[in-house]
């Protein structure tokens, strides 16, 4: 079983080796739809398991996405509406749920989860957005809702059962959130 810091090089490696382009693994039973509109745009997806769902729309130009499952029943919807938009999600076990939606320009989001039964609901309406999001065990809930400009968001969670609800309206907004961390 691969780390996380393992798995986010071998994802940084294969990303600089596909940069600005489409590329997709999966095994058996797995489903990968890839979806863009514009210029200059690059998404990846690689899942190991069974029945994993990576779902990536790309609208506008210079947008990039990563999208890693190992594990069961997993699912990521990912969508970005702008321009130069970045994402990075991980996925590791099973009954995983990941939303990302971003909307503006420049706008990041970094996700990870590890475990069971995980959601993670992120929505960035704005410029210059950055959002992370770290959960670690079961049943953790991060719900983060960006709508304005240069937002910071970062929630950490460990152990099980935690809800974490960031809501940031208007501009330069910084929330740092860590639950069940030792």
């Amino acid at each position: 079983m691969k780390t996380l810091n393992e798995s986010i090089k071998v994802l940084g490696i294969t990303a600089f080796l596909s940069a600005f382009s489409n590329v997709a693994f999966a095994d058996a039973n797995d489903l990968v739809t890839i979806d863009q509109e514009g210029h200059m745009n690059g998404a990846m997806a690689i899942q190991t398991g069974i029945e994993n769902v990576s779902d990536i729309d790309q609208m506008g130009d210079g947008n990039y996405a990563e999208s890693a499952q190992h594990g069961t029943t997993n699912d990521i919807s990912l969508v970005q509406d702008g321009d130069n938009n970045s994402a990075y999600t991980y996925q590791h076990g099973e009954n995983n749920d990941l939303d990302l939606l971003q909307e503006g320009d420049m706008n990041d989001a970094y996700t990870a989860q590890e475990g069971t039964d995980h959601y993670t609901d992120i929505l960035q309406k704005g410029d210059s957005n950055y959002a992370f999001a770290w959960q670690e065990g079961a049943s953790n809930v991060i719900l983060s809702n960006q709508q304005g400009n240069a937002n910071i968001s970062d929630v950490c969670q460990h152990g099980e059962n935690h809800l974490a609800d960031v809501k940031q309206t208007g501009d330069g907004n910084f929330a740092l959130v860590g639950q069940g961390m030792y």
